[in-house]
């Protein structure tokens, strides 16, 4: 028998003729079908929430904090008698005045050496910018806290769970300030001879009980001269709260979906507050020395220990998951500190609360 050579197309087209032959002969329901996204099964949380709950929870919302208040005042000014200076002072000693020198003395730099004189300034009666008392904002922030229950009991035909709650929040407060105040003031200059003695290192402050060494205590040269002030003053208050809540609830259902529920306990507030200030003084008389400007920040820190009370609204969606709304009430007393020539005060004594969230029982 003779064979016949195949071509180099009939031997590519001959096996692709003959499966497309097998798929034509292949009967149709024996044919794999795709089943549709739409015929896929839906999940089933029904035994997700058919799961007995363990008695634990967590609450997480946003929370904002009312009545935080903030005042800034400028620290009490030097005395207004004869020897105080903004730069040092010249004051009679122990043994008072009749000896006409004193150890009671100091200065802050050797700028205000001149021979063998001590030169001192003071500026008197400048505007008084950049003080407010009690300025209170709403501060923005959030709260989580987790717990577990720990039992029920009866009151008359309800029945209130119990238990223990943890937890803590951040909420910032900012108050910012700007004001212009202008009025007279007086700069003054007194030199004081120092004999000559070889002065101590500067800043150098003596005692009045001494001893010391020992310069002239009336003034040798002494001028006052008269200008209008003008000062600007530009600052924000601002503190990070930083809160950590330890209590117990109580909670009682009010209807199938509605429960009404409060907690109290302990609260410790850290509060990382500063002060951030820029202050210039414009003079009128160009015959006085011109101040320099300050920019400036003041920082205090604290933990101010207290408690709180809490009542919540929650509404169950399932088994497990609820939202709730809360007001609460917290006190943490009040917080000073001070630098920059300012006085700062932080009062925490009635802080009012407001959360709305989500919480999630298992």
């Amino acid at each position: 028998m003779k064979h016949r050579k195949q071509t180099f197309f009939q031997a590519r087209l001959t096996p692709l003729v003959m499966t497309g032959l097998a798929a034509a002969a292949t009967p149709v329901g024996a044919q794999d079908v795709t089943a549709k996204p739409q015929d896929a099964p839906k999940p089933d949380f029904s035994q997700f929430e058919a799961i007995e709950k363990a008695g634990w929870f967590v609450r997480l919302g946003g929370k904002a904090l009312f009545n935080a208040k903030g005042s800034v005042t400028r620290s009490n000014p030097l005395p207004a008698e004869p020897g105080y200076y903004d730069n040092g002072f010249v004051r009679p000693d122990i043994g008072g005045t009749a000896s006409g020198l004193t150890w009671n003395w100091g200065y802050e730099d050797y700028s205000q050496v001149s021979g063998d004189q001590l030169n001192f300034q003071r500026y008197l009666g400048l505007p008084n910018a950049g003080s407010f008392s009690d300025e209170s904002a709403i501060a923005p922030g959030g709260e989580m806290m987790v717990g577990i229950k720990f039992g029920s009991f009866m009151v008359g035909k309800k029945s209130w769970d119990w238990g223990f709650e943890l937890g803590g929040g951040f909420n910032l407060f900012q108050v910012s300030q700007s004001e212009t105040v202008s009025g007279p003031a007086t700069y003054n200059t007194a030199s004081y001879n120092t004999g000559g003695i070889l002065l101590p290192v500067p800043p150098y402050s003596g005692t009045e009980r001494g001893p010391g060494p020992v310069i002239d205590l009336i003034p040798s040269t002494l001028s006052s001269t008269g200008t209008s002030a003008t000062s600007i003053v530009d600052g924000t208050l601002e503190s990070s709260l930083y809160n950590l809540k330890i209590g117990v609830w109580f909670d009682m259902p009010l209807t199938e979906k509605l429960s009404f529920a409060w907690s109290a306990g302990f609260s410790s507030l850290y509060a990382d507050t500063q002060y951030h200030y820029t202050e210039n003084i414009t003079l009128a008389n160009p015959a006085v020395p011109g101040i320099a400007p300050v920019d400036t920040t003041v920082n205090g820190r604290s933990w101010q220990q207290g408690g709180y009370i809490q009542a919540r609204l929650n509404y169950n969606f399932s088994n497990h998951w609820s939202a709730y709304a809360a007001a609460d009430y917290q006190y943490n007393g009040t917080m000073y500190f001070r630098g920059a020539n300012r006085d700062i005060k932080m009062d925490f004594t009635a802080l009012f609360g407001a959360s709305l969230g989500i919480a999630f029982n298992w």
